[in-house]
């Protein structure tokens, strides 16, 4: 995940936008129509986690990066008055297996337990995890600015692979059929979700989208 800097409130993040400004203006970041949703059927909430302890600017992708007990309490204080308790007990809570959303996700399903999936977890960086964004090579910084898409950085997943499992997961909502599912999930798959690879998605943001 590409870090955040600034608070809001004590939590959430402003972007930073170092990452975005060395991709941005050398290929679309759009993912076009097929990621997009409608306005109307059944309500998917999106929520990415709250900020992890000790990695700042560093690229984590799958590492297991944990959030400060106290942090993650704001977080679900705050999500449940943003969300309200009755939307909360009705919808189905989904999460990536990652502690640092599973934690998040079983405060806001209890008593109910959340539905851990790997398809939720974040676009994985390969050898560049556990690196500082700073310290990746330009090179191979700009060869993934030429090709957004396909391209798998420190040979880990492309963005097409997480649009893969986004799909996965969301045809999986649908055939499900229940009216609010919320997922605690991660930057990378939200900004793939929302089709806009250069989306701000700050820590413990909500985002909500409709599939038709």
């Amino acid at each position: 995940e590409r870090p955040h800097r600034g608070t809001r409130r004590g939590l959430l993040q402003k972007p930073d936008r170092r990452l975005h400004r060395r991709l941005s203006g050398r290929g679309s970041t759009k993912l076009g129509a097929g990621l997009s949703l409608g306005d109307a059927g059944l309500q998917i909430i999106l929520i990415r986690h709250p900020r992890p302890s000790g990695v700042e600017g560093v690229c984590y992708g799958h590492h297991e990066v944990r959030v400060a007990p106290q942090d993650l309490a704001n977080a679900a204080q705050m999500l449940v008055q943003e969300l309200g308790a009755p939307a909360l007990a009705q919808a189905e809570i989904h999460t990536s297996p990652a502690s640092r959303c599973h934690e998040l996700a079983t405060m806001l399903a209890a008593p109910k337990l959340p539905q851990p999936d790997e398809d939720l977890r974040e676009m994985c960086f390969g050898r560049w995890e556990g690196l500082r964004w700073d310290a990746i090579p330009r090179s191979e910084i700009d060869d993934w600015a030429r090709d957004l898409r396909a391209y798998q950085p420190g040979e880990g997943e492309s963005v097409d692979m997480v649009a893969a499992r986004w799909q996965r997961w969301r045809n999986r909502v649908l055939a499900n059929g229940h009216d609010t599912t919320i997922a605690v999930t991660h930057a990378g798959l939200i900004r793939v979700a929302l089709g806009d690879l250069q989306r701000a998605v700050p820590f413990g943001s909500i985002h909500r989208l409709h599939l038709a």
